[in-house]
């Protein structure tokens, strides 16, 4: 990772909520965690095979190993205020993570 292509994200948790009537159903938490990634548009031979039309709404991430990020948490990355990515896979390496992000439709 370059340090000089990490930008701060916020990141929004998944998380299952029972309402009032014992009805289940998932929403992102109201309070990000701050996050340094670094971000490019997906792409490449074997990512075109396995996602297709898809990897046009698609982003890769490095992230450090700590983070505490999962999959189909929520990250901003073009707005301030709600997700508009979830985190479609996360691949754990020695010393960072890669992400691969998905938009919000």
């Amino acid at each position: 990772m370059r340090l000089r292509n990490l930008k701060t994200y916020k990141i929004y948790k998944l998380q299952t909520t029972i309402d009032d009537e014992g009805g289940t159903y998932t929403e992102y938490t109201t309070e990000p965690i701050e996050c340094s990634l670094e971000i490019w548009h997906a792409g490449g031979k074997l990512q075109a095979e396995m996602y297709g039309e898809r990897l046009a709404y698609m982003f890769n991430a490095n992230c450090y190993k700590d983070v505490d990020i999962s999959e189909k948490d929520g990250v901003a990355i073009h707005t301030t205020d709600k997700p508009d990515y979830k985190v479609v896979s996360d691949k754990a390496y020695t010393n960072h993570r890669v992400l691969l992000l998905e938009a919000i439709r």
